[in-house]
């Protein structure tokens, strides 16, 4: 993709009036969300809550779009931005509330437009959104294929949670404001998308109908589209290239949830439980070394197929697994050298510095190099649940064998017998292997192996759990 994408995130907890309590939140899952699925390329994520308070959010909102402006090209790159918090009532344009004043959205909209992007995406999370801007730009839609689409996109597209007259809700049960959940949960879902894409009109049309579905929140999303063309937002195809699935913005070491990052180590990894665990402690170190000694102030994981990468904005790198003689090994040095005893011959590491960030790369051997168009990350029940109804799997025809990874705990053992039907079924008449690989700590592989095994009445097939 020839474009570059840049987002401002912003997200306000500490009102002083009608304090919110997931915009901050907020915020980071849209810069999780949009740097894994959309490819945005460079963010900046603006917060203030309790403990870290932000009284002057348009300063940084300011300074921000400068810092951007250094390196965006004019006509060719597209800018993204995100508010969650409170909104105003307004006449001729959405109206956002920072602690200091109450901004326009067609001041910021102006702000960003001075850059000359080649598209503009806004999406506002607050009360009384549904006003839009003023412009007159005028619209077009041309339904063709995705190739020209990126080429012809430009313009804007403005999403906001509720009408000009009616608020806007966080919902406690979905921890995040009802637009940004839906907005997200669209995005995740691959059966959203069409040729590996996923387009701001079809977002909308997925936003308004879940909204619809749930007559009970009496909030109603508000759009508008002036431009050329429909603008593909998500890419699947990204993924791949990437090789990243899972992203981790670490801001408190001590509090973040490590559950979920050992719940991706083990669906995308597929590691054994031992070395997910120490691997876990080895990373905990790693991001403290980041902080203390190198002074990183920004600290992300990314997890692929087989891969971890470690991202700070130190610039600088200390390889731990080889100090100098004359440096004093403290927890973290001790627990890498442990680590390298015992798994060396696990993973390979290696590092790079770009452009002031400082990347260290783990590779697992765990298998083999595969096509990744041959295979299926099994990430919810929900998908399963499609192939045991009767959807067929389409396997490749470039794939000599296809492989499904299943998460820990990814298949039940009430459902497992649908499954490996529609597996099954799928072998035969592909006449192609399929590989279940599922991780060695589930504790339930043995009893599906040995369901496996007994279902010979069903007749030769391919179908191997490893």
């Amino acid at each position: 993709m020839p474009e570059k994408r840049f987002l401002i995130s912003i997200g306000i907890n500490d009102y002083e009036v009608k304090p919110l309590d997931f915009c901050v939140k907020d915020s980071q899952d849209i810069c999780d969300c949009f740097t894994s699925y959309c490819n945005v390329n460079d963010f900046i994520n603006i917060t203030s809550e309790t403990n870290r308070p932000n009284t002057n959010i348009y300063d940084s909102l300011l300074k921000s779009i400068q810092r951007i402006e250094t390196k965006f090209i004019k006509g060719e790159d597209s800018f993204f931005f995100y508010f969650s918090g409170h909104g105003a009532k307004a006449d001729k344009s959405t109206s956002i509330v920072f602690h200091d004043k109450i901004v326009e959205l067609q001041e910021i909209f102006n702000l960003l437009a001075s850059l000359n992007p080649k598209f503009i995406f806004c999406l506002i999370d607050s009360c009384f959104s549904g006003v839009g801007i003023e412009d007159a730009i005028s619209k077009s839609t041309n339904e063709i294929v995705f190739s020209q689409h990126l080429k012809l996109a430009n313009g804007y597209n403005i999403i906001c949670a509720s009408a000009d007259d009616s608020p806007a809700k966080e919902d406690s049960n979905l921890r995040n404001g009802r637009l940004t959940r839906f907005f997200i949960d669209i995005i995740k879902n691959k059966l959203n998308y069409s040729d590996g894409i996923l387009s701001l009109s079809k977002i909308f049309q997925l936003v308004d109908t879940a909204f619809k579905n749930n007559p009970e929140f009496r909030q109603y999303p508000f759009a508008q589209t002036k431009g050329l063309s429909t603008y593909p937002l998500a890419y699947e195809k990204d993924l791949v290239e990437n090789l990243y699935y899972s992203s981790h913005y670490v801001d408190d070491i001590e509090t973040y949830n490590w559950v979920e990052f050992k719940n991706d180590l083990s669906k995308y990894c597929l590691l054994k439980e031992d070395i997910i665990n120490e691997f876990t402690r080895l990373t905990r170190e790693l991001l403290r070394n980041c902080k203390t000694w190198s002074k990183a102030s920004f600290l992300r994981i990314e997890i692929g197929q087989d891969n971890v990468s470690i991202f700070d904005n130190s610039g600088t790198y200390f390889d731990i697994f080889n100090p100098s003689p004359d440096i004093k090994i403290n927890g973290g040095g001790k627990t890498a050298k442990i680590f390298l005893e015992n798994f060396k011959d696990e993973f390979v590491f290696t590092h790079e510095i770009r452009e002031n960030e400082t990347i260290q790369i783990f590779t697992f051997k765990t298998d083999k190099n595969i096509n990744d168009a041959c295979v299926w990350f099994l990430d919810d029940l929900h998908e399963l649940r499609e192939f045991q109804r009767g959807k067929i799997l389409e396997i490749p025809e470039s794939c000599e064998e296809y492989n499904i990874r299943v998460p820990q705990g990814g298949i039940d053992l009430s459902s497992v017998i649908a499954s490996l039907i529609a597996f099954i079924k799928t072998s035969q008449r592909s006449n192609k292997k399929i590989n279940l690989i599922i991780n060695d700590s589930d504790r339930l592989k043995e009893e599906f192996i040995n369901i496996l095994n007994s279902m010979t009445h069903l007749g030769q097939h391919k179908v191997v759990i490893k």
